[in-house]
């Protein structure tokens, strides 16, 4: 078996559980890294030809069947998403979801009241692009961070 959890794949480990040493976990371990996954375990059962495949074949038989799962397994990305809800005036509000939506920032939810409240989620890497807008409007008296 083996295992990487972590964002940047910090934490790793493998096992060959009886299997020669280094035959087993770490090809395992080795077509994970090499498919840059992080927060996944891969186990693996042989019930067959450890003798008749020898070292190298064993090391081989482990790492293809981690890579043939990988490549048949419905694999979904892990995005990190911060969440931000702002209220507005109506005068704003158009606006400022024209810049979420440049920023492909999704909006989740818009409640119309008194004010507009805008529930925003948008990815990591941009965060501080639509930070540095809101502060900017926030500044100007024309918008409200809620959270």
């Amino acid at each position: 078996w083996a295992y990487i959890v972590g964002d940047k794949g910090e934490t790793f480990h493998s096992s060959d559980a009886g299997e020669p040493s280094g035959t087993a976990g770490q090809p395992m371990l080795n077509t994970l890294k090499k498919q840059e996954m992080t927060n996944i375990v891969a186990v693996v059962t042989r019930y067959f030809g450890g003798v008749k495949l020898g070292i190298r074949g064993l090391i081989e038989a482990y790492g293809e069947t981690v890579a043939a799962a990988i490549d048949m397994s419905p694999l979904k990305k892990l995005i990190q998403l911060h969440s931000y809800k702002v209220t507005c005036g109506y005068d704003l509000a158009e606006q400022l979801k024209y810049k979420i939506e440049q920023l492909n920032g999704k909006i989740d939810n818009v409640d119309y009241a008194v004010d507009v409240t805008i529930s925003i989620s948008i990815e990591e890497y941009i965060k501080d692009d639509l930070e540095k807008y809101l502060s900017e409007l926030e500044r100007a008296g024309k918008l409200k961070t809620i959270k």
